[in-house]
């Protein structure tokens, strides 16, 4: 079983949590919760708008940080800094394809595992497989999907948010305390119309009606004139995003319930978070993964069972690498990894919780996008980027061009104060370089798969 003491910091003495409700909520903006303080404007969400009353109960009996930096902008990498509590170079997990978990790195449910839980994964797309390691130290990692969807990589799939939930409330029905429950919706996350349409009926409709020759040139001015109006760059962006992430919230409340009806909610941390956001035109960004600014590297990150600090909402900025040595402290268990393996480069955030602790941290992140899924390695884009609570460089490494940004006058990174502030910027690049090559220049190039990996990775590329 677990072992648990107890820690210094007022903000734990009184902790009496055994189990950890982790569930991640793919692409999620914090604009689409009711409870951060600037949602996005019921006239950018037309006809829908931000009501998350589940997790806006979660946020005000937690801790809301409203300024989390995940540390890659796309779900594989992001999902194994917050699960290892390390950066990309660190764990080696660095793009979407011919990358995978290190070895040597010791992941959350591998450890509790060890400490006595029992772990399960219920996910929610295709897009964290058994190929990229994340499975480890899980008893159940559940990828047998029913209701499957195709997303953009042929042969990989979603399923709907409400499966996910039906299959973690039947695994709880025979869980063993103390335990980890991993949930991963993907329903927020971006869709082809074409796919949705197959799913849902609103979505159906507008599909054939765009499609119908005849219709198609008044529906097409008809959206356009819409999108004027309310001021929207990406049409159905911003709307599907709230209306999606209002049914997640329906999804976690059935969990909510189901921990009280078991008498497992008061020993039960239950902790809401994103592997990035969603870009609905910023910056000439649809989606995600292509670029590194707040729009996809913001994502809230909510932790409950904090006592003496219900309610507490910190715009410190945080990263999503400092969410398992929390967790560690939390469940009385040293924050730092098993000897052996690759040490933790998150610090908990119990101490900043508590006050004593000034959150003056720095957050690297960075991306790669494929210009085909033919050669993975002829690049698109390749960005590095280095955040501290007032700056924030950007570093192009195809080309080696450079944004520097004050984000405290310039929050929507708008001004580049490149040319300006060279001294700000060279310190931060220095950094920035020190943490991308940590491992050697030949961890920039993608790891080799063994026979059955590549062919299960062709498999997936021979139909696009």
């Amino acid at each position: 079983m677990a072992r648990f003491r107890e820690f210094p910091w007022e903000v734990i003495k009184k902790v009496t949590v055994q189990n950890i409700l982790l569930i991640s909520v793919d692409s999620l903006r914090p604009e689409a919760l009711g409870y951060y303080p600037q949602r996005f404007k019921s006239r950018e969400t037309f006809p829908w708008r931000v009501s998350t009353p589940t997790i806006d109960h979660l946020a005000r009996e937690g801790v809301f940080f409203t300024n989390c930096i995940v540390q890659a902008p796309f779900t594989p990498a992001s999902h194994a800094s917050f699960l290892t509590g390390l950066n990309p170079p660190s764990h080696r997990l660095r793009a979407f394809f011919g990358y995978k978990l290190l070895e040597q790195v010791e992941a959350l449910p591998e450890r509790l595992k060890r400490e006595g839980y029992s772990t399960a994964a219920f996910l929610g797309a295709d897009a964290l497989n058994e190929t990229y390691g994340l499975d480890r130290g899980f008893d159940v990692y559940d990828t047998d999907f029913k209701s499957r969807m195709d997303i953009w990589v042929q042969g990989q799939y979603r399923r709907l948010g409400s499966e996910a939930t039906d299959r973690a409330l039947n695994w709880l029905e025979g869980a063993q305390e103390p335990f980890l429950l991993f949930i991963h919706y993907f329903d927020a996350h971006q869709i082809a119309a074409h796919i949705l349409a197959k799913h849902d009926r609103v979505a159906a409709i507008t599909h054939r009606m765009s499609r119908n020759r005849l219709a198609r040139g008044p529906v097409r001015r008809l959206l356009l004139k819409v999108d004027a109006l309310y001021g929207r760059q990406e049409r159905c962006g911003k709307p599907f995003h709230v209306r999606q992430v209002r049914k997640i919230d329906g999804e976690i409340a059935r969990i909510v319930q189901a921990l009280k009806e078991r008498n497992l909610y008061g020993r039960t941390m239950i902790v809401i978070i994103s592997d990035h956001g969603e870009a609905f035109g910023e910056h000439g960004e649809t989606g995600h993964r292509l670029y590194l600014y707040d729009t996809t590297l913001r994502v809230p990150l909510i932790l409950t069972s904090i006592p003496n600090y219900r309610g507490k909402v910190i715009s410190a900025m945080v990263r999503s690498i400092d969410l398992v040595p929390t967790l560690y402290e939390a469940l009385g268990l040293n924050n730092n990894a098993s000897p052996g393996r690759i040490p933790i480069e998150g610090t908990s955030l119990l101490p900043l919780i508590d006050g004593e602790d000034s959150g003056d941290r720095v957050a690297y992140s960075e991306t790669r996008m494929e210009k085909s899924l033919e050669n993975i390695n002829d690049l698109r884009g390749h960005y590095v980027a280095l955040r501290t609570s007032r700056w924030k460089l950007i570093v192009n490494m195809l080309d080696g061009s450079q944004e520097l940004y004050n984000l405290i006058h310039d929050p929507g990174e708008n001004c580049n104060l490149i040319t300006r502030r060279p001294d700000v910027a060279k310190h931060l690049f220095q950094e920035a370089m020190r943490i991308c090559t940590r491992g050697g220049e030949e961890d920039l190039r993608p790891q080799a798969y063994d026979k059955e990996e590549r062919e299960e990775l062709e498999s997936r590329l021979k139909d696009l």
